[in-house]
Order: C-alpha cells, then sequence, then structure tokens
C-alpha cells in the first residue's frame, strides 16, 4: 500500500482510496483514462465485454492499473504522482493540482533549471553507481528502488548502426517519428552505407542515455575499437534531431578491422545497456570477396590543337578526385580533349612521376620538335590537391611540325615514377587543322563476383560522364577514353566484335552495339538523367590466355578509332565447368521463351484484327448516323437546337473512329497499348501526397457486355453488368494501389485491406462492381462479417490526412477473403475495408511471414518479413528484394494473449548440423505486433524484420535443414531455414541446391533425389492440390475463347467426363481432375495423369501453355521443398 509522499507505489490494496479521490471523475471517460494509464487495447475491450455498467468498468479498469497488468509501468508506476500526471493529460488540471496538493505533491510539477552539463553529470554518476549496485542487489529489488518511474515514457526511440566502405561503424539513435528522416539524412550524407538492422527501445533512466558495452573478445583476426569511450548516447541529445536541414544525429563512431587470415565472418555481440527491456546487437560483417585491385591514382593525358602547335596536358589525382580533376582541366584548357587514362600507384623508391621525352621511339619523328615546360611533379602535390582543390600539378609539353614533316607522329612517353610500366602513346597529324573533336566516349569495368561487367558509354563532356559514374557506379574501374566525331553518313557509332579471344569471351548484351548520336546529344542537354550505353560481358575460361588484349574497331567515326578490351584472369576453373555444365539448360530455357514470344506475338496479331473489325463496325456506324443526320436535317430545319445536338454527337463518333484509326496503325508488340491514351486518366490521381504506391493499373471497359478485371496480384477486382456502357463507347479507370499513408480512420475502427484510389474517366449507366481483399479470417465462429464495412475519402482535398467515413453497402462471404460493394463516384477517391475493433475484429487478422535469402560473401543472409496478409503489402515487399532468392511463404495469426511472435533458434534439431553455423542479427528474435499493424503508415516506412546468417564450412553436412519455431502464433508454426553447402557459383545454385536427400529418399543416377518405396502418396496429392488452389484466380482469368479447346484436349485424354464437354468451364475441368486424382494409389500413376494433364494445357498454346509451364514449376518445387524427393513429370515429352 501506499505510504507517506506521492512518490511511493500504489497497489491493488489502495483501490479504495483512489475511487475516493476520483469521485469528481468523468467516469463515461474510462476508456480514455486506461489507454493512458498504459493498458492495452484488447485489455479494454475485454472489459467492455464483461461489464455493462460504466461504474463497474471504470472500476475494474482502475484495478487493472493498481495491478500493474500489460505493462503499464513502462508510461509510470502506479502512484499519486502518476494518477495526477494522467488526470492532467486528460485535460482534468483541476482535479490533478486537488490530488497533488492532499497528497503532498504540490512542489511535484515544478521544474528546476539546471545546467545541462550538471544534469547530464549527475545522471552519469547516478546511472554508474546503479550498476555497479546491480552487480550485487537483486534484480527486483533494482527495478522497484533504483529505476525511475517514467522512465519507459509513450515516446518510442529506435536506434542502428550503418557501416562505411572506410571500416567505420556509426551508432546512432532518434526517436521512432523520425525513422524516416533519419534514412535521407543517411541517403544524403552517407550514400553507400551499408544500414544495419533497426531496433526499437524505450529508456530506462527518465532523461538517460544508452551505452553499448564492448566486453566480449572479437573473433580470430578481427578488431573492434570504439573511438569513443564510453560509447554512450544521451537522451537529451537523441531528441534534438528533428530532421531540419540543420539537425544532425548523435553518433558515436566504431572502427573495425579483419586481417587477411581472419575468420570469415565476425558476429559479435554488444549489450545496449540504459534501455527497459535487455538487447543484445550484433555487429556482422564479412571478409570482402576477392576482387581485382584498383590502382589509387589517375592519370589524364589531354590533347589541345592551336594553330601551329599540338599541346599535351598530363595530371593526376586521386580516384575520388576525378571528376574535380576533370573540372578544373577544362576550365583551364577549355578546347583541349581527353586523350588517354592511365591508372597506377608510385613506386615505392619514388615520390614523383616524370616524363621520359627522349626515349627511344619504334617510328620516325622526322621535322617535329618537342618543347617541355614542365615534366615532373610530386606525390605531395595530388595529396595536397585532394585536400585543398586550390592547385592542380600537371605536365605541359607543346609539340611542333615543320612544313616537310612526317604526316602522322607516333611518339610514347614511358612514365618513371611508377609501380608497373605506364607510357603515354600519342597520335599527332600534321599539317595541323582547326577542326575540333565534337565528343568523347568511355568504357569502364565493373567486377560482378564472376565476370567483368564492360559499360561503353559517350558523351559532348567528359565531366558529365564521370560525374555520372562516381554517383551512381563507384566502385567501377575507367578503363579507356577515345575522342571522336561522327562521320558525316552515319548517326551512330557502333562496335564490332570478332572471336579471337583466346579462351575468352566478349558477348554484348545487345546487338547491334552502337550508340546514337540523338541520343547522346540528349544526355548533355540534360533532358536524359543516363547517358547512352551499351554492355558487355568480358568472361575467361580457365585455359584462357591470363591477360586479355583484344581489339574492337569503333565504326562510324570520322576518324579510325580502335578500343581494346584489357583485362586478367580472375576466374577459377571449378566454378567455369559448373558454369559450362549448364549451358545446354540455359539455351534449352532460351528456346522455350523463343517460342513463347511467338505465341505472345500470335495473341497481339489476332488482337490487331479485332481491333480492325471493330474500326469497320465503326466506320459502317457512322456511315449509318451521318445519313440519318442528313435526313433530319432536311426535316427540321427549323429546330436549331436539335441539329446542333446532332452535330456533337456526329463529332463525337468522328473522334472515336480516328482514334481508332491511330491506335490500328501503331504497333502492337504490347498487351498495355491503351495506356498510350490514358496517361492523363492517371494524372487524376498524381497530385496524391505522403503516401506509398504499391503499382498503378490502367483498365479499359468496352461494349455492352458484362466485364469482370481482375487485378488480385494487388487484391483488387472490378466487375462492370451489362448496359453500363453504349455498344460503340468505352470507358476508362485508373486504379492505384497503396501501402500507406496520412490516413485518417473514423473511431473505433482499424484499416483491415490495403487502400485504393480509384479514377473514372465517365460516369458508367450503372454502377460497377468493387471487390476488395480483406485480411480478416470469416471462416470462424462467430461470424464477424456484419463488422466490416466499406469506406471512402476523396482525393480532391487541399489538407491532409485523407478523411475516411463509412459507406453503407458492402457485402462480406464467410468463406471468401474479399467484399463486394456497388461504386459509383464521378469524382476520384480513396476507397478500402475497415473492422471494428471493439468486435475483436484484430484477433481474426491474418498475417503472412515472408523468407528471403541473399548472398553476403560467404555466407546466406536470411531476411524474416511480416505484414499483414494482403497481396498489395506482399507484392509491394517482393519488389524492395529483387535479387533475393524467395522462400516460405507462411500465414498465421496471432495468439490473443501475445502482442509479439519470436523466433526460438535454439531449438532441439532433427537434422545435422555438423560444420554450420546459424546466427541472429539481434536478440530476442521478436516482432512486435503494432509495428507490423503500423507497416505503411508515415512513421514504419519499411516493414519489421529480422536477419539471421547462415554460415557452411568447408567441410559442413551437405544439407542444411534448420527449424524455427514461431511462438505468440494461434497454431503451431515451424519455419525451416533450408541451404544447401556453397561450393558452385551463385548462378548455378538455384538447380543444384535444391537436390536435398533424406532419409526416406535415394540418389538417382541423374544425381537428384528419388522416391523410395515409402513414400506418402496422400502427401504428394495434397501438395499438388494445394498448388492448384493458390493458382484458381488465374486460371479462371485465361481467354475464355480458348476454353473449348482446351476442354477437347482433356475429353481425349480420357481426364473429363462428356458432362463437362458439353457444357464448359475451368472450375468444372479443374473438379474433375482432383475427383479423378484422388484415387490414384500410386505415385507413377499420379506422375502419369499429372503429365496429361499439363500436356492438355500445352497443345492449346497461348497463355495455356504458359499455365501449364508455371504448374510444372511449383509442383516440382513444391514436392522437393516439403517431401524431398523430385516428381518426374516432363512437359516436353
Amino acid at each position: 500500500m501506499a505510504v507517506g509522499g506521492g512518490v511511493s507505489s500504489l497497489g491493488i490494496g489502495d483501490l479504495h482510496d483512489v475511487k475516493t479521490e476520483l469521485k469528481e471523475f468523468n467516469t463515461s471517460d474510462w476508456r480514455k483514462f486506461g489507454s493512458v494509464a498504459g493498458l492495452r487495447y484488447n485489455t479494454l475491450n475485454i472489459i467492455q465485454e464483461n461489464k455493462t455498467k460504466v461504474e463497474d468498468r471504470f472500476e475494474e479498469c482502475l484495478a487493472c492499473w493498481l495491478r500493474r497488468e500489460d505493462k503499464v509501468d513502462s508510461k509510470g508506476k502506479p502512484s499519486w504522482r502518476r494518477l495526477a500526471d494522467i488526470l492532467e493529460e486528460l485535460g482534468d488540471k483541476a482535479l490533478a493540482d486537488k490530488i497533488r496538493s492532499r497528497k503532498g505533491e504540490q512542489q511535484l510539477d515544478r521544474k528546476i533549471s539546471v545546467h545541462c552539463n550538471l544534469r547530464r553529470e549527475y545522471y552519469r554518476m547516478s546511472t554508474e553507481y546503479g550498476a555497479i549496485v546491480e552487480r550485487f542487489v537483486n534484480l527486483e529489488y533494482m527495478d522497484q528502488h533504483y529505476t525511475q518511474e517514467d522512465s519507459g515514457s509513450g515516446e518510442g526511440y529506435a536506434c542502428l548502426m550503418f557501416y562505411e566502405k572506410n571500416s567505420f561503424i556509426y551508432f546512432t539513435a532518434i526517436p521512432v517519428k523520425m525513422l524516416t528522416a533519419l534514412h535521407e539524412y543517411i541517403k544524403d550524407h552517407h550514400r553507400f552505407a551499408d544500414i544495419g538492422p533497426i531496433h526499437y527501445f524505450h529508456f530506462k533512466w527518465f532523461n538517460g542515455f544508452i551505452e553499448l558495452n564492448f566486453n566480449e573478445k572479437p573473433s580470430t583476426g578481427w578488431t573492434i575499437i570504439p573511438l569513443i569511450k564510453p560509447c554512450r548516447l544521451y537522451q537529451e541529445d537523441i531528441d534534438s534531431f528533428d530532421g531540419t536541414d540543420g539537425s544532425i544525429p548523435p553518433y558515436c563512431f566504431i572502427s573495425f578491422e579483419g586481417s587477411p587470415d581472419a575468420v570469415p565472418t565476425l558476429h559479435y555481440s554488444v549489450p545496449l545497456v540504459g534501455v527497459a527491456d535487455p538487447v543484445t546487437l550484433f555487429i556482422h560483417r564479412t571478409l570482402k570477396c576477392t576482387a581485382p585491385p584498383v590502382a589509387p591514382y589517375t592519370g589524364l593525358v589531354y590533347h589541345e590543337k592551336k594553330e601551329d602547335q599540338h599541346l599535351i596536358i598530363f595530371t593526376a589525382a586521386r580516384l575520388k578526385d576525378i571528376s574535380t580533376t576533370v573540372t578544373c582541366i577544362e576550365d583551364q584548357y577549355p578546347l583541349a580533349r581527353i586523350n588517354q587514362l592511365i591508372h597506377f600507384d608510385f613506386d615505392s623508391n619514388h615520390d614523383y612521376i616524370e616524363l621520359i621525352l627522349d626515349a627511344p621511339q619504334d617510328q620516325s619523328i622526322t621535322g617535329w620538335t618537342i618543347e617541355p615546360q614542365s615534366t615532373k611533379f610530386l606525390k605531395d602535390q595530388f595529396d595536397r590537391f585532394s585536400f585543398t582543390k586550390d592547385f592542380l600539378p600537371s605536365c605541359l609539353v607543346s609539340f611542333h611540325a615543320s612544313p616537310d614533316a612526317v604526316p602522322i607522329l607516333h611518339y610514347s612517353v614511358p612514365l618513371e615514377g611508377v609501380a608497373e610500366p605506364k607510357t603515354i602513346d600519342l597520335l599527332l597529324k600534321s599539317p595541323m587543322t582547326s577542326s575540333q573533336v565534337s565528343y568523347v566516349g568511355l568504357i569502364y569495368y565493373e567486377w560482378k563476383g564472376k565476370e567483368y561487367l564492360m559499360t561503353f558509354t559517350a558523351s559532348k563532356k567528359l565531366n558529365h560522364l564521370l560525374q555520372y559514374i562516381e554517383e551512381y557506379h563507384p566502385l567501377a574501374e575507367i578503363g579507356q577514353v577515345y575522342n571522336f566525331s561522327f562521320s558525316p553518313s552515319s548517326g551512330f557509332i557502333e562496335l564490332l566484335f570478332d572471336d579471337s579471344c583466346k579462351g575468352w569471351t566478349v558477348q554484348p548484351l545487345v546487338e547491334p552495339c552502337r550508340l546514337y548520336q540523338d541520343d547522346i546529344d540528349r544526355f548533355d542537354e540534360a533532358t536524359y538523367p543516363f547517358p547512352p550505353s551499351c554492355l558487355v560481358s568480358v568472361y575467361g575460361s580457365p585455359d584462357a590466355v591470363p591477360k586479355l588484349h583484344y581489339s574492337v574497331p569503333l565504326e562510324g567515326v570520322a576518324d579510325p578509332v580502335t578500343l581494346w578490351i584489357v583485362r586478367k584472369l580472375q576466374l577459377e576453373k571449378d566454378e567455369l565447368e559448373v558454369i559450362s555444365s549448364h549451358k545446354a539448360t540455359f539455351e534449352k530455357d532460351y528456346e522455350k521463351l523463343k517460342a513463347t514470344v511467338a505465341d505472345k506475338e500470335a495473341e497481339i496479331e489476332e488482337e490487331k484484327k479485332q481491333v480492325e473489325e471493330e474500326k469497320r463496325h465503326l466506320e459502317k456506324q457512322y456511315l449509318i448516323e451521318k445519313q440519318i443526320t442528313k435526313e433530319l436535317k432536311t426535316k427540321v430545319t427549323d429546330n436549331e437546337l436539335y441539329i446542333a445536338k446532332l452535330l456533337k454527337e456526329r463529332e463525337q463518333l468522328q473522334e472515336r473512329v480516328t482514334s481508332l484509326e491511330e491506335q490500328s496503325m501503331k504497333e502492337t508488340s504490347s498487351k498495355e497499348v491503351q495506356f498510350n491514351y490514358m496517361i492523363p486518366l492517371m494524372d487524376n490521381l498524381d497530385f496524391l501526397s505522403d503516401v506509398q504506391v504499391a503499382e498503378k493499373k490502367l483498365l479499359v471497359f468496352q461494349g455492352k457486355k458484362p466485364q469482370l478485371m481482375n487485378w488480385e496480384k494487388y487484391g483488387l477486382r472490378i466487375g462492370v453488368s451489362g448496359d453500363s456502357l453504349l455498344s460503340f463507347k468505352a470507358a476508362d479507370a485508373a486504379v492505384v494501389a497503396l501501402v500507406g499513408g496520412q490516413f485518417q480512420f473514423p473511431p473505433n475502427t482499424i484499416l483491415v485491406s490495403a487502400v485504393y484510389a480509384v479514377s473514372l474517366s465517365k460516369p458508367l449507366l450503372k454502377p460497377l462492381q468493387l471487390e476488395i481483399q480483406h485480411c480478416i479470417d470469416l471462416t470462424r465462429q462467430p461470424d464477424l462479417a456484419q463488422y466490416l464495412k466499406f469506406a471512402i475519402a476523396p482525393v480532391s482535398t487541399l489538407s491532409l490526412p485523407y478523411q475516411f467515413s463509412i459507406v453503407e453497402g458492402g457485402e462480406f462471404s464467410s468463406n471468401g477473403s474479399y467484399g463486394f460493394i456497388k461504386f459509383q463516384h464521378e469524382e476520384p477517391c480513396l476507397v478500402c475495408i475497415l473492422g471494428t475493433a471493439s468486435a475483436g475484429i484484430s484477433d481474426r487478422m491474418i498475417y503472412k511471414m515472408m523468407m528471403h535469402y541473399e548472398q553476403e560473401g560467404v555466407e546466406d543472409l536470411v531476411t524474416l518479413v511480416a505484414a499483414k496478409d494482403l497481396n498489395a503489402l506482399i507484392e509491394y515487399i517482393e519488389r524492395r528484394h529483387p535479387q533475393t532468392e524467395i522462400g516460405q511463404h507462411v500465414p498465421f495469426s496471432f495468439d490473443p494473449s501475445s502482442d509479439f511472435i519470436e523466433f526460438i533458434l535454439d531449438a532441439p534439431q532433427i537434422y545435422s548440423l555438423t560444420g554450420w553455423t546459424i546466427q541472429a542479427h539481434i536478440k530476442p528474435c521478436r516482432m512486435y505486433r503494432h509495428d507490423i499493424d503500423k507497416f505503411g503508415e508515415k512513421e514504419y516506412p519499411l516493414p519489421p524484420s529480422c536477419l539471421v546468417s547462415v554460415y557452411g564450412s568447408p567441410n559442413a553436412f551437405p544439407t542444411l535443414h534448420y527449424s524455427v519455431p514461431l511462438e505468440g502464433v494461434a497454431d503451431p508454426v515451424r519455419l525451416f531455414i533450408h541451404r544447401t553447402l556453397r561450393t558452385t557459383d551463385p548462378i548455378t545454385r538455384s538447380s543444384s541446391s535444391s537436390n536435398v536427400v533424406h532419409e526416406s529418399t535415394s540418389v538417382s543416377s541423374t544425381g537428384g533425389a528419388s522416391p523410395s518405396a515409402t513414400v506418402d502418396v496422400n502427401k504428394v496429392k495434397k501438395v499438388i492440390d494445394d498448388v492448384l488452389v493458390s493458382h484458381y484466380a488465374a486460371l479462371n482469368s485465361l481467354p475464355k475463347k480458348s476454353l473449348t479447346g482446351l476442354v477437347n484436349q482433356l475429353y481425349t485424354a480420357k481426364l473429363i467426363s462428356n458432362k463437362v464437354r458439353e457444357d464448359p468451364s475451368m472450375e468444372g475441368c479443374i473438379t474433375e481432375f482432383k475427383a479423378v486424382l484422388s484415387f490414384k494409389r500410386k505415385l507413377p500413376q499420379v506422375e502419369e495423369y499429372c503429365q496429361k494433364f499439363l500436356s492438355s494445357f500445352i497443345a492449346v498454346g497461348g497463355p495455356y501453355a504458359d499455365a501449364a509451364t508455371v504448374f510444372h514449376e511449383d509442383w516440382i518445387e513444391a514436392i522437393r521443398n516439403e517431401l524431398g524427393f523430385d516428381f518426374n513429370i516432363n512437359i516436353d515429352a
């Protein structure tokens, strides 16, 4: 019980005294009281359901608070002071002051002004004292007597680490609402930083600090040194970051380094001190993969033609200063053009570079005079320019030609003082001409782990190219630079390749490998953000010559130019053998792709014919209308109003015919041809502000027939009934799927769908049917469909947030995940589905757990992401991870008694873990429900995630099948991290890693896994059925005009009955397929039956053949992952 002053804690025994003090409080505000006190939403709902009277609800609310349920201590332990603060926050300051007066709290709300340095020193001393006591005193006693009661204020905080390329770690923290601003700050000031996972926390001590504790010894070969001790961030400094231009988040700097003989992976735990809930962060780094060395300096050779001489300018700079150096040269010598780039490092015995102008020459130099102005500069001059940017060192040499000089001078100038031999090669012409080179081109290389990717590009100014490369390809190595002008008869330049590479493969990624003059000019006029370029793959086999020196002529230029591709062999023999072994597979996939493209072209040609037919029909209709108009004009010449009306209709019809004529003349190489004339409609939605867009879609409705437009990939279907349009009319609909934004929903509601922006080009005669996906399970009892409602918000408002209001008329099925409503709004608006919060909707919400795999050096990085089970959110997340390998997608619901899910990474395992290391990047490895629900809001632009690193040593067990139970879910869920020991190139792992052999399988002659005699055929049939169900919507979207052909094929193969053939439907075909499948008892029978089913789809061709390919791949992959053997069907048979 409370004794003495108001800072003592209150307990359940003080309930009567608390009620007495609150006699003047309005008990109808009991929910507001509970929310401010720290009780959870579900707890308040339970109170409301169990208690009918307001007074009883208020009393139960007070009891829960005094019992300290729902961790209310995080906002302040129950006390008279805390009670007064709650009342003041609710607006009842008079009652709060009375309680303070009666309980000896008069002075508690008066702040004492103390200098910030003294306050910080006081908290430092008190915290260190607490840390000392904590070693000897029971933790529960510490919590009761030393932790400040308002340590966990309502505002949350977030901390993270980000890694710079120069082996520095930045540890920072900010309020949660400033997360987006922090990301923008890192993007602007640390553009190449690698951002680590985000951790949310509350301070343990009021106005305290957080500190990283570096007590553990790093792994062998690694060094970790905090540059500031203690490594501490104060709450006062963290709160000062407000995201404005002049605001800087607080940092702690940490240096890390791995020696060449260090263990491949560093996973260093760092406890975080000063937070309400204990947490351990991890510094996770891997040794960099071996890549070709890059010289630290780059020399630039410029050439300027004057009336009677050639001026050669040679300078150099560090890699990071190339762009600045080029600007200086071009400002000082505006007519000079780049001639050559030379990558070098200084010789350890020299601190200078000198041009050797008197070196022996291979060709004649008769009639030429060389006048050096300066031939030497020091290394210190380059290093000084790197900091000051005020004086650029350079060498100047003039070349004069007499009237009888040789026409072309080939002159080589060796460099002295460099680590490897380097030479400046000059080609000068006489007599002098006043023509100037118009363009400059270059090639640069990027190492992609197993090959070089060479980029061939050009511009009018070298500096434009260098700035682009510095911003978008900072790790690229710049190769040859060349000057050229276009041949008068050519509007492009082109690289010509041959096969004389001696074991090297040089393959352009586009043929012909051309750059057009118009595209180069547009880039330099700043209308194009990127220069035109061609990509070339350069790859060396194990038996290739060690160094490639490959010439490529440049066609289309006024004077001959030859480019040289110079590379050193980097690949290993075993990796190349694996790649070559899959060459046949790649060629086979290529042939399939060509066949698919041919089918698509045939479909497009058929659609073109339909457009032509419709055009002829409209022309005929137009002639009829024109004749009618003519007759009416002669009959009712005195009715000017009526004639004007007919003329207007005639003009509209004529515009429609003209539109179709223009449309038929355009190449229909894309099924999205309607985008060309629908862009203005999408502009109606472009002024949406502060929203996260998942995808945009443009739809066309034509004629009088009913139509259903499926966009289930993003959770939306739109249906138009017959007679909504005239037979010759068309309407367009622009739809934008939104992940989140600044939305305001009615009280007592929660968002259970994505938000969609909808705009129609013209009003319809009848309302369309809008079907939206929700994430509520309506199959359980009691039925909660009545608590789901549609809501609409206008988008024409000038203020944010967008205000949603409930609309009546929506319907929800108890066995489906879509709700539908009749929709007829002329103005653009936002539409979504809301649920009544107090009805327990949140307990029925379905979420989805996604697993992604990504190669990080010598290990695999597993990313676990959770979101509401909505297609729009899932697609948005998948598109943010385009380079990752997609793993399991598992639906789940929260256990009503838990507000988080946790991944148990130390659970007992069935399969061998020999040689494998599995490490989480944060402990405990949790995701909180409120973070998942808030994904999409302004302060939560990214979904919550957990990172897990997986590393297999060279002698590890070949396959890892690691079980990870998931706690906090309604139904038991167990994820599996499935990896294969990395012994091949990642390109080939996708095909080899799936050959996993379990105890119930045997190894086939092909190296894959074949089923043993103990295969459970029922499980196989269940997997086949699950894949069918997952693609049910896609099957129903296949063209109906080809359905008869599919039915005939299935009937010929004796897979369906005559009844289905007489009344064809996709649902009937699937139902009979599943019915017959259920009677197959042996695996070969199941394989043969599925083979015939897919062969029928392939025989139809077009999209049906594509569907067969999808089912073929998904069945094999699903059975391999879930049952551990290869399902033997071949759609090419």
